[in-house]
């Protein structure tokens, strides 16, 4: 500033639409982040890596990582039963249609999490919806060789009036591939 009386002059005076992450650009600096080989833009950018690999980075990093994890099980639907049930959910950026059998819970909107993603899960599963006024649902996969799959579940919470259980069949399609 004090050089140029610009305050934006590392992005050309336009910084909404243009960057500069290393803050080098513009200026004095405009040399040092023109050649990469140059040992100002060399030193610049080991300052960077090193500030990324600070104790209190990498616990943000770890923090933001298992934020995303947990966004991506994280299982958001509205269904329910007369007779049929019934389940239109969405998680990550799948979406996810289910038929189930003998039902006469009324259900609604509800929000769970599956310890799978849509992707790994089986496309048939043993459920079990049960509540008064609010009440919760269970599901567990069925391998097409009929047995037990302990590693794909979900559960979930939500309005139910009722019960109701038996086989479900999804087909889940990506949303955003």
């Amino acid at each position: 500033m004090q050089e140029t009386d610009q305050p934006y002059v590392f992005t050309n005076d336009d910084p909404l639409n243009a960057t500069d992450p290393l803050g080098l650009k513009g200026g004095v600096a405009d040399a040092c982040y023109a050649a990469e080989s140059n040992s100002c833009y060399r030193q610049a950018v080991q300052a960077v890596k090193k500030a990324a690999s600070t104790p209190i980075m990498k616990v943000l990093t770890n923090a933001y990582v298992s934020a995303n994890n947990f966004a991506n099980h994280v299982v958001v639907g509205f269904g329910g039963c007369i007779d049929v049930c019934l389940n239109l959910s969405l998680q990550g950026t799948h979406v996810t249609l289910s038929v189930g059998e003998a039902g006469g819970a009324v259900k609604g909107p509800y929000i769970g999490y599956s310890n799978l993603l849509p992707n790994q899960r089986q496309n048939t599963q043993v459920f079990n919806t049960e509540g008064l006024a609010v009440g919760g649902s269970t599901s567990i996969g069925v391998r097409p060789n009929g047995s037990i799959d302990t590693k794909d579940w979900e559960v979930d919470v939500g309005p139910v009036t009722g019960s109701a259980g038996g086989l479900m069949w999804s087909k889940t399609v990506n949303l955003w591939p």
